[in-house]
């Protein structure tokens, strides 16, 4: 499948199956996320299997389900932050699809405290991505 053919095809998913991303798949997205954060100067984290960081009241709010893999948009807080965080994010969230997972960017719906935990503490945190194989 091509990359326009990627983009159209791509939705957002709040609902995923009760799975784990296969160790192919997983080890796929962390060799992108490093390439990924090569060029952009970022420091995008790929977390597994957490529970936690969708797992209080405002996840409810937001119909989120199995959403228990993310990845982490964060860096040190530079002028173009919003931007980069924003085009590179996007570049994961096509190449997820083209893995056959789906995805979620997530603002408010997360605990950030929980994904705080995984950060460098002198990152400035962008925005979660939720990421599985979707339920629909």
């Amino acid at each position: 499948m091509n990359y326009l053919e990627l983009m159209k095809e791509r939705h957002s998913v709040r609902q995923y199956k009760d799975i784990s991303i296969s160790k192919e798949d997983a080890q796929k997205l962390k060799e992108k996320i490093e390439e990924v954060n090569k060029k952009s100067g970022l420091d995008f984290k790929l977390v597994l299997n957490d529970k936690f960081a969708f797992g209080g009241l405002l996840p409810k709010y937001g119909s989120f389900r199995n959403a228990n893999n993310y990845i982490i948009c964060a860096g040190d807080k530079v002028p173009d932050f919003e931007e980069k965080y924003g085009y590179y994010g996007e570049e994961l969230v096509i190449y997820a699809q083209s893995l056959g997972l789906n995805t979620c960017w997530v603002g408010a719906t997360v605990s950030k405290k929980v994904v705080k935990l995984k950060m460098k503490p002198s990152e400035t945190l962008g925005c979660v991505i939720a990421i599985g194989y979707g339920e629909n």
